[in-house]
């Protein structure tokens, strides 16, 4: 879905480098009650990425979702939980992405366009 975004660079007696257009990334949370009698909700996170067309952004089978947590319901709980996720955003959006394989290396910037 990503192939009209692409720009291959040809190097002569090199491996080929194939350049993406920027990828655009959305994350978000929301929890739910498992049972009706219960003091902790489960909370997921999940990435979404804004370049696939808008009817698939949000099938599971597009979503990455790093973490599924238990949260306490009515109480503050630690945000620390989310903090790898969020330390692994901010170095992808700051790295990009590099990929490199036997014949291609396949390069992007990331960029994060919203937290819902």
């Amino acid at each position: 879905m990503l192939d009209k975004q692409m720009a291959e660079i040809e190097c002569p007696g090199s491996k080929k480098r194939v350049k993406l257009d920027t990828i655009h990334l959305s994350i978000g949370a929301d929890g739910f009650n498992a049972t009706k009698a219960t003091v902790t909700s489960v909370t997921a996170v999940a990435i979404g990425v804004l370049n696939l067309p808008i009817d698939v952004q949000s099938r599971l089978e597009f979503l990455i979702i790093p973490v599924v947590l238990p949260i306490s319901v009515g109480k503050q709980d630690d945000p620390s939980f989310f903090r790898p996720v969020f330390d692994t955003l901010y170095n992808l959006e700051q790295k990009g992405i590099h990929i490199e394989t036997d014949d291609m290396i396949i390069q992007a910037d990331v960029q994060l366009d919203s937290i819902t």
